[in-house]
C-alpha cells in the first residue's frame, strides 16, 4: 500500500476498513461532507465545520 493507504494503522487490502480507521479519530467539531472515489494515490475526503453545515442547510431551505 502506498500514498494515503499507507496511513492505515492496520494494514489491510479492504479500503472501506482503512477509511473507517482513518476517520475514527477526527475532530468532532467537523463533520464528514464528502468521500470521493479513491485511487491508489489519493483519497478525496471533505470535512466541514458542523456549525457551517447547519448554516448552509438553513440558507438552502430559505432559498
Amino acid at each position: 500500500m502506498n500514498g494515503y493507504w499507507g496511513d492505515c494503522r492496520i494494514p489491510t487490502f479492504d479500503r472501506v476498513e482503512c477509511i473507517q480507521q482513518l476517520l475514527a479519530d477526527y475532530d468532532r467539531d467537523w463533520t464528514l461532507y464528502y468521500i470521493g472515489s479513491p485511487t491508489d494515490e489519493f483519497l478525496p475526503i471533505t470535512f466541514v465545520k458542523r456549525e457551517d453545515l447547519i448554516k448552509q442547510r438553513k440558507l438552502l431551505r430559505a432559498a
